[in-house]
């Protein structure tokens, strides 16, 4: 950091959502609402904004990570999550990687956690 926002800002990006824990979902910027981002060696604001990335998949879901698997634990945690964004008036910003989207079990847990509801 900073040279990652200067490259998305020189590639023209206007947000980037990359601080988030890989090891378990959450407020790792203490917030779910986006904000302008700042370089603390130039000291002086970036043009990017920041979503903070509240959860990842794999971080519920992979057993190197809290390994809930796809039942209900894992179902449950992403909507705690995101009503507590809903809360406050703020973003639930999720990455779903592609190599979780190969089978039915996966997508259905997506679906859910998107949606909030199970496919007819």
């Amino acid at each position: 950091m900073p040279t990652t926002a200067y490259g998305w800002t020189q590639a023209g990006f206007h947000y980037d959502s990359t601080l988030s824990y890989a090891v378990r979902p959450g407020f790792r910027c203490g917030t779910c609402h986006p904000y302008p981002m700042f370089d603390p060696v130039a000291q002086r604001p970036l043009r990017l904004i920041q979503r903070p990335l509240i959860a990842m998949e794999c971080s519920v879901i992979a057993p190197l990570y809290l390994g809930l698997g796809y039942g209900p634990a894992s179902l449950a945690l992403f909507q705690r999550l995101k009503q507590r964004c809903q809360a406050v008036g703020g973003q639930f910003t999720l990455l779903w990687h592609n190599s979780h989207l190969t089978t039915e079990v996966d997508r259905e847990l997506y679906r859910q956690v998107v949606v909030g509801r199970w496919r007819k």
